[in-house]
């Protein structure tokens, strides 16, 4: 329908056509503006990839400076801490199978598998396949796991108790997997310097934010300025992950590595991941059907337990010694395997949550 028709047709109605224009343009910026909030970080890291691409200059020579690299990763944890809600950590421990099969997931089961997988076949170039068996052997992402988990219909308190120690525990698992069941060439793999880095690159970070958090100075002046500014601490903490993988991989475009990648080496990374994320997912649910878990606490284990974090993959990649794996090369897959598991989790979760009856309804 053209536009004079439609301005015929609301006229002919009574109506004025600019107030309808005025409504349905309002209501399109509104919609983009909620679409952009909730997906700031795959947005971001688009913009990320494609300055990469387009300016690896700029990139390349703010990643020369190593302290960047940390100091992203330390501002990212210190928001994590200052952001970390334990509120509701006592309620979650009641679901007792829950934690444990989810923690022995998430931390053991889901990296031997992921890991296990790859090993039957062989991605080009190797980086690809090395930064997949490290996006692997990481815990589940904080965030996107929490609300995949309450978006199916699951117990959030779970999901982020699950998170929490997954991810402090993960400091500790990550090396000691990578060093056992992964291959990095003829180069061993750093355990007790990686575990010492993350310790103070993340746990000290998050402990001081969490810190931060609780103190009771100005009558919990920080929390307070936390729950009012929350949105602008997540904006912040993206736009310091997003610059890990712009200034890695504008380092290794600007070096000319990335000639080495086809379209066709990152289409068969992507599948890849698929499977194997597929594959997590299907084991989840069958381990906590025949485990014989609740429903809630079924669907809070699945979303949580199949999903890994990029935080820490990309602080081990900027903590490694450098000439051990080229960064910028192994951050490429981490990254395509976060938009995939963001959109395929979205996916899952809402056609999980469909015909789930409403918690009035479950009780009559």
């Amino acid at each position: 329908m053209s536009a004079k028709v439609y301005a015929a047709v609301v006229r002919m109605l009574g109506g004025d056509p600019m107030d309808d224009w005025e409504q349905r343009s309002a209501a399109a910026v509104r919609k983009a503006k909620r679409v952009a909030n909730e997906q700031c970080l795959p947005i971001g890291l688009v913009v990320g990839l494609v300055f990469s691409f387009a300016v690896p200059a700029a990139g390349a020579y703010f990643d020369k400076a190593g302290f960047l690299s940390l100091m992203c990763i330390v501002v990212m944890f210190v928001i994590s801490g200052l952001k970390l809600k334990t509120d509701e950590f006592y309620d979650a421990l009641k679901s007792t199978t829950g934690c444990i099969f989810g923690l022995i997931s998430i931390l053991i089961l889901t990296p031997l598998i992921g890991v296990g997988l790859s090993s039957l076949v062989h991605l080009e170039p190797i980086e690809f396949q090395q930064g997949l068996n490290l996006f692997f052997c990481t815990p589940c992402a904080i965030n996107a796991s929490v609300i995949f988990s309450k978006q199916a219909g699951g117990n959030s308190a779970l999901s982020l108790l699950l998170t929490v120690a997954a991810s402090l525990l993960g400091i500790f698992s990550t090396p000691l997997l990578l060093s056992t069941i992964t291959s990095f060439g003829s180069v061993s793999f750093p355990v007790v310097d990686m575990i010492i880095k993350l310790l103070l690159a993340v746990l000290l970070p998050l402990l001081v934010g969490k810190a931060l958090q609780e103190c009771p100075l100005g009558d919990h002046a920080v929390r307070r300025a936390c729950g009012r500014h929350g949105k602008a601490l997540g904006y912040v903490s993206n736009a310091f992950l997003v610059m890990i993988p712009w200034m890695k991989i504008s380092a290794a475009a600007s070096r000319g590595d990335l000639a080495r990648v086809s379209l066709g080496d990152v289409g068969a990374a992507s599948v890849w991941f698929c499977v194997v994320h597929a594959a997590f997912l299907a084991f989840n649910l069958l381990a906590c059907n025949l485990i014989g878990m609740d429903d809630m606490a079924k669907r809070t284990v699945v979303m949580t337990a199949s999903t890994k974090t990029l935080p820490l993959s990309l602080t081990v990649l900027g903590l490694l010694p450098p000439g051990m794996v080229d960064a910028g090369l192994a951050a490429l897959p981490c990254v395509l395997a976060q938009f995939i598991q963001t959109l395929a989790d979205s996916c899952v979760a809402s056609l999980w949550a469909k015909g789930r009856p409403l918690p009035a309804q479950e009780n009559d």
